[in-house]
């Protein structure tokens, strides 16, 4: 049989699966950014002050 007539479902499906995952990607670095910046402490950091007695 000729090579010419075959069809790679693989090598079509790839960059479909990439794509999908890519965006499953984006969306949970999205959601993480907006976690952080809204667990962000309004008022300054208190890490490394020591209170004077």
């Amino acid at each position: 049989m000729s090579d010419d007539k075959i069809i790679h479902f693989d090598d079509a499906k790839q960059p479909h699966v990439f794509s999908r995952k890519e965006e499953k990607v984006k969306s949970m670095r999205k959601a993480f950014k907006a976690a952080r910046e809204n667990s962000k402490p309004s008022s300054g950091t208190t890490r490394g002050k020591k209170k004077k007695r």
